[in-house]
């Protein structure tokens, strides 16, 4: 079960695209546009900051298995408003319940649901009825950002 303040900290997300490159710059582009499905974190399973190796080998696992499910997704970052904090994470195009099942097997305590109309939504995962609307549209919630090279997802 999620924590008050976990939930609480995870309504005020932002997304940007991401690119494993050089370059700290984030592309202007956003893989979610006119797209319905969850965002889920591949990094921090049920909460709790892990190393930069375990939360490699957490995403790469995540990313098998949806492969492996047939599912298509882009990745994104997930962070705070300067994303001083971000968690690598995928958009993944599915309904909520099968969102539902990819973030428990993630060791997720929760998700982020994009609707049809653009509406974002934070999802327990435990209990989907128990949600939260983020906001009317996800846009509001995309950034375009340099990097910072600190990242405080990390132990």
């Amino acid at each position: 079960m999620i924590s008050e303040h976990l939930w609480q900290v995870y309504q005020q997300v932002y997304f940007q695209s991401c690119v494993f490159s050089n370059t700290l710059q984030a592309p202007s582009n956003h893989s979610i546009n006119h797209k319905h499905g969850c965002i889920i974190s591949l990094w921090n399973p049920r909460g709790a900051k892990c190393t930069k190796l375990t939360n490699r080998l957490m995403a790469k696992k995540v990313c098998s298995r949806l492969k492996a499910l047939g599912y298509r997704y882009d990745l994104l970052w997930g962070g705070d408003r300067r994303m001083a904090y971000k968690e690598l994470s995928a958009f993944v195009s599915c309904t909520l319940m099968e969102a539902k099942e990819i973030a428990s097997h993630s060791e997720q305590l929760a998700f982020y649901y994009v609707s049809h109309r653009g509406m974002l939504w934070l999802v327990r995962s435990d209990d989907i009825k128990f949600k939260k609307r983020v906001c009317k549209d996800i846009q509001r919630r995309m950034r375009i950002t340099v990097f910072s090279r600190k990242n405080l997802a990390f132990k």
